[in-house]
């Protein structure tokens, strides 16, 4: 809406002595959008005015009652009079956002003898069609299964992120509905080592939409935690050759599955058998002292080694 200010002249003609004086009114208009729907009616206009002082014959005005605002659609014709009493401003509302409206005032005395209008000021109703603008769009705090986004708006609007690994709106987060112009969603649910692809958007209470361009992250691996060995038995732990020994490991995994253990009965650093199973039996033929070892691997790479004493004599 446009907004007009000014001094307007208003020339009295009541009956009891204001009648052709001539006071100067200090009368400034404002419009201000409220949207709370991207309906019709839409917006408040405020009129403003300063108080007459004297009569026409520079007698003091003291019996003063009110002011009657008139508007209307066309100019000079008012299909509307409200009486807002004794006050110098007041605020019209629910008006037509996209219709040109036509203001006068008119003064009246404690006899109800009222003057002639002032003179005339027009808003023309121009609807608020700006989309927000969007700025700042960046990813933080990124973790293997969640990200934060944030970014700007230049008018108050709500908060929508779409996201996806293939496009950028294959899923949206839950709207925020609250207008702000520091705008911050969180995404949860995501994949570990994922490439995203996400824009954000933006809708005023006019129900101006902004939708951002595609950005990126990538979500981190997972952080494996290796397998824990507990125990690597040998029964028997010595005797005479041939020795023949049943291995057995126990291991736990918090955060993953285990899918093999390899076996280096000698010692010697060279995997001589490899199996899914924590169990396996060797026999030694040669007198010795004998160091084996096994290595026990889980699904995410992780590894974890144990040692024991195994000694075979004649």
């Amino acid at each position: 809406m446009e907004t007009g200010a000014g001094f307007v002249y208003m020339e009295d003609s009541m009956s009891n002595g204001l009648k052709n004086k001539k006071t100067y009114y200090g009368l400034m208009l404002a419009m201000v959008f409220i949207f709370s729907s991207p309906g019709a009616f839409a917006a408040n206009v405020t009129l403003e005015w300063d108080q007459p002082a004297t009569n026409a014959d520079g007698t003091p005005l003291t019996d003063l009652s009110g002011y009657i605002i008139y508007y209307g659609a066309e100019s000079g014709k008012y299909s509307q009079g409200l009486d807002v009493g004794n006050v110098l401003m007041y605020t019209i509302y629910d008006l037509f956002s996209d219709s040109s409206y036509y203001f006068a005032v008119a003064a009246y005395d404690s006899s109800g003898n009222e003057s002639d209008f002032s003179n005339e000021i027009s808003v023309t109703g121009m609807r608020d069609t700006t989309s927000p603008v969007i700025s700042g769009v960046y990813a933080h705090d990124i973790t293997t299964d969640s990200a934060s986004i944030n970014w700007t708006t230049d008018e108050a609007s709500d908060s929508l992120v779409e996201y996806g690994i293939f496009t950028s709106h294959e899923n949206a987060s839950p709207p925020d509905p609250a207008p702000v112009f520091n705008h911050n969603m969180t995404l949860s649910g995501l994949l570990p080592a994922t490439r995203y692809l996400f824009r954000v958007s933006s809708q005023d209470s006019s129900g101006n939409l902004s939708v951002s361009d595609d950005y990126t992250f990538v979500t981190p691996n997972l952080q494996n935690s290796p397998p824990v060995i507990s125990s690597f038995k040998a029964d028997p732990y010595s005797g005479r050759a041939p020795l023949t020994v049943a291995f057995t490991v126990n291991v736990s995994d918090i955060d993953g599955n285990i899918t093999g253990y390899e076996w280096d009965f000698d010692g010697n650093g060279k995997i001589d058998a490899a199996t899914t199973t924590n169990q396996i039996s060797h026999t030694y033929r040669h007198s010795k002292r004998y160091s084996p070892r096994v290595r026990v691997i889980d699904d995410q790479g992780g590894k974890a080694e144990s040692r024991t004493k195994i000694s075979v004599y004649k």
